[in-house]
């Protein structure tokens, strides 16, 4: 078990960091895209 962590922990760290960016750079295109249209409702409403 041990054994076969060791090479998949070494070639995660890549991929790992490659998935992290990625995943980051969604979340904030989704996180402006929601506050954009909160935004807009907010300005629409007053």
């Amino acid at each position: 078990m041990q054994y076969k962590m060791v090479p998949y922990m070494l070639c995660i760290d890549q991929v790992w960091s490659e998935c992290l960016v990625r995943r980051t750079v969604k979340f904030l295109i989704l996180i402006f895209f929601e506050l954009s249209s909160a935004v807009t409702l907010f300005l629409n409403e007053s």
